[in-house]
């Protein structure tokens, strides 16, 4: 390795054995890593190395290696550090605010950082990014659902590079302005994600009272069922509260709810559905799942009526 005492340091306090350190053996092998030129800079990848069952997006090491190895290989091919040395140390914050800033002290104490990538899990990155904050240190992220981080006034260092969850509101904001809509009603899945979602739009929603928007009501849907008794409460429950919902629940239930909307003359054009997929989407996710017939059609004696209904669906996303 670049430098055998750290290797040995990290050996024992950082690396845990799993289908993910034959990964970083492998890239050490064909020096990717470590280019032997004069200087070092000191990379520390935080990341979960298994998955988290609580965590929202189960983003952990098996989702980002390649990313990584492509991102370090492009560097050494690219020459674009060429008088560095790249050496990577890799945390496991195991999705934990308290290992997270517990390994990354026991690494400060030992080596210096020169910057973070990660971590991914929401609860971890403020209380290091105000740590890296205080070392000036950059900390470069790619995803976090938490809505405290919206500003950089104790995060100095903090990078992201994909758009924050929060935004969507924002968005979604000035472009209702321009519909003339002004009472709005949320369905949301008793889901921890989509409760996350809903509360930012209710929240974006209330702060434009001035100008007369108005979260009328907010329905929560439970685990679907084949009856759709829950879904047709809450649908003849809308009709007596407003005609613009937002619908914040998962694209597998989606259709159904519309096909019980039809079923109640709700797709008639006298109500608008609003549906937003949540999370930043790719273009190339775009194009399979939302711009053709995937979000409607299933091969089924129900595809016409389908096909009918999300014709009141307007689709938000970014």
């Amino acid at each position: 390795m670049c430098e055998q005492n750290k290797g040995a340091i990290a050996g024992k306090s950082f690396f845990h054995v799993s289908l993910f350190f034959p990964c970083i053996v492998m890239l050490l092998d064909y020096g990717l890593l470590c280019q032997g030129a004069n200087k070092t800079l000191q990379i520390v990848w935080m990341v979960p190395l298994q998955e988290h069952p609580k965590e929202i997006f189960r983003y952990n090491a098996s989702s980002s290696i390649a990313a990584l190895a492509y991102g370090i290989e492009t560097v050494k091919n690219e020459s674009i550090l060429p008088e560095y040395d790249l050496n990577l140390t890799v945390l496991d914050t195991n999705c934990s605010s308290k290992q997270g800033i517990g390994v990354l002290v026991d690494l400060l104490m030992v080596q210096d950082i020169d910057v973070v990538i990660g971590p991914p899990c929401p609860g971890v990155v403020e209380p290091v990014g105000e740590l890296m904050s205080y070392r000036n240190v950059p900390v470069i992220n790619w995803v976090s659902l938490q809505q405290t981080i919206q500003t950089k006034d104790s995060l100095t260092t903090y990078i992201r590079t994909m758009t924050p969850v929060y935004t969507l509101g924002e968005l979604m904001t000035k472009f209702l302005q321009d519909t003339g809509w002004k009472n709005y009603i949320i369905v949301r899945e008793i889901n921890k994600e989509y409760d996350a979602l809903a509360e930012i739009l209710e929240s974006t929603l209330g702060s434009f009272n001035e100008i007369g928007f108005r979260v009328t009501q907010v329905h929560k849907l439970h685990e679907p069922t084949e009856s759709g008794d829950d879904i047709d409460a809450t649908l003849n429950s809308i009709k007596h509260e407003g005609r613009i919902v937002f619908l914040v629940i998962d694209q597998s239930n989606l259709r159904n709810v519309m096909l019980r909307a039809h079923k109640l003359n709700m797709t008639n054009g006298d109500y608008q559905f609003l549906y937003t997929y949540g999370r930043t989407a790719t273009m190339h996710k775009l194009e399979k799942y939302f711009m053709n017939y995937r979000m409607w059609r299933r091969d089924d004696e129900f595809d016409e009526i389908a096909r009918q209904a999300f014709e009141n669906v307007l689709l938000w996303q970014y």
